[in-house]
C-alpha cells in the first residue's frame, strides 16, 4: 500500500524541478528521482568490496546483445516504436549504470584500492 508523503519545496527548487520533469508531472518526476537515489546509494558509504564490485561491473552479455540489435535497427532506420521505447529504457539504464560505474572508480582510487587509469599499470 503507497504511503502518502508531503514535502514542501522552496520555490527556486520547485522551479528547477518542475523544468527538469519535463512533460512529467511533478511528482511523478520527484518519485523516479527517489527510486533512483535509493537504488543508486552513495558509493563513498559503502564498504571497500563493493565499491570495487561496482568499479569492475559491465552488462550482462544478454543486455549487451539486445541494446547492440536495437542500435542497429535504429541506425538501419528499421526500428519499431515499440523498440524505440525499449531503446530508450535501456540507453537510460546503461548511462545509469555507467555514472554509478565511474563514482565507483573514482571512489576506489580515492580509498587507494586500485590506480588511477593511465597512470602506466596493469
Amino acid at each position: 500500500m503507497p504511503v502518502p508523503v508531503t514535502i514542501e519545496l522552496p520555490d527556486d527548487l520547485a522551479a528547477t524541478a518542475r523544468a527538469v520533469a519535463g512533460t512529467r508531472t511533478l511528482p511523478d518526476a520527484v518519485l523516479e528521482w527517489v527510486r533512483r537515489s535509493i537504488a543508486d546509494p552513495p558509493v563513498e558509504s559503502l564498504p571497500d568490496d563493493q565499491v570495487l564490485m561496482l568499479s569492475r561491473s559491465e552488462l550482462p552479455p544478454a543486455d549487451q546483445d539486445a541494446l547492440a540489435n536495437l542500435l542497429a535497427e535504429q541506425a538501419e532506420g528499421t526500428i519499431s516504436a515499440t523498440g524505440r521505447i525499449e531503446l530508450d529504457r535501456r540507453m537510460s539504464e546503461y548511462r545509469r549504470a555507467w555514472v554509478l560505474q565511474a563514482r565507483a572508480l573514482k571512489e576506489a582510487v580515492r580509498r587507494g584500492l586500485c590506480p588511477p587509469l593511465g597512470d602506466g599499470q596493469s
